[in-house]
């Protein structure tokens, strides 16, 4: 073979391989706009789902058990799909791998939110170890980066005690006032299961250090002592100020539940009302130090 065709050969080889590389990160970058485009679609028919819940009349185990929107064995798909997917990108495209990673993650969160809502024991199933795997395989590749995506990687920061606390607290959190009149045993019969001072005092400790990892990772905002506007896709300020706003409103509730109990004198034998109220106040006294007002929560 003579040189000119040898080299002919070669360029038409490396031709080959550049369009290939192409097509490849084409096609991961079709598969996350793909399943992007499902998880929402999704989302939006969970949010659907719970809107239904909180205008239902509440009799049984319908506000444990959603009705008829069983989703989450397809969050869960969508969190394994992009647990596969970031394998497959390029080593040298982190920031798209770490997009599979926020993906899956928040994919899970839904999953394992409604194994606790169908099954209260299920909390350690297939959906937290999808969430594990998403959460620690997008930190490593957010510690790659000099300047990581700030949206992605603060909640990939966060994402384990976020659905850890919202799954833990699902069986109470949508509890109406007149269940407490209608099935006052039944609400005392969760708080005790669900809502022990250890467990919910060791979930709000690991929100908070998730946050505080994440906060590292989007630098504070210099008038609200809160994350700075995200890179790209909204702001990691609005991201947090929501979620503070949940986790202080779940303690609150909580707090205005052990009281409750306390007062038909039944109760709930792992919660301290007093150390409920302290850590109710705790956590909105952040809420206000952080963004400036007060949190509007419902009525428990």
């Amino acid at each position: 073979m003579t040189t000119e065709r040898r080299r002919d050969r070669l360029g038409r080889l490396a031709l080959f391989w550049a369009v290939l590389a192409l097509l490849v990160s084409g096609c991961a970058a079709r598969t996350l706009d793909d399943l992007s485009a499902t998880y929402e679609r999704l989302t939006i028919e969970a949010s659907q789902s719970e809107a239904t819940r909180r205008t239902a009349s509440a009799s049984g185990d319908s506000m444990i058990v959603p009705p008829g929107a069983n989703l989450g064995p397809a969050f869960a798909n969508i969190s394994r799909e992009a647990l596969k997917a970031a394998q497959n990108v390029s080593s040298s495209d982190v920031e798209t791998r770490i997009a599979f990673y926020r993906l899956a993650a928040s994919a899970a969160h839904f999953a394992l939110v409604e194994e606790a809502r169908s099954s209260p024991g299920a909390a350690g199933g297939g959906a937290a170890a999808l969430l594990n795997e998403a959460q620690s395989r997008g930190s490593e590749a957010c510690a790659q980066l000099k300047t990581p995506p700030q949206r992605d990687c603060a909640y990939l920061a966060v994402a384990s005690p976020l659905a850890t606390l919202a799954a833990s607290s699902e069986t109470w959190r949508l509890l109406k006032p007149q269940d407490k009149v209608t099935q006052p045993d039944r609400v005392r019969a969760i708080l005790d299961e669900r809502a022990g001072d250890a467990d919910f005092d060791a979930q709000l400790a690991g929100y908070q250090a998730g946050r505080q990892k994440a906060i590292a990772l989007a630098p504070i905002g210099a008038s609200a002592g809160g994350p700075a506007t995200a890179q790209r896709g909204g702001s990691v300020m609005d991201f947090f100020q929501v979620n503070d706003a949940r986790v202080a409103c779940l303690a609150r509730k909580r707090a205005d539940l052990a009281v409750w109990a306390a007062n038909r004198q039944q109760p709930p034998s792992r919660i301290d009302r007093r150390q409920a109220g302290v850590a109710a106040a705790a956590a909105e006294q952040r809420y206000r130090d952080a963004y400036g007002g007060s949190v509007q929560c419902g009525t428990a």
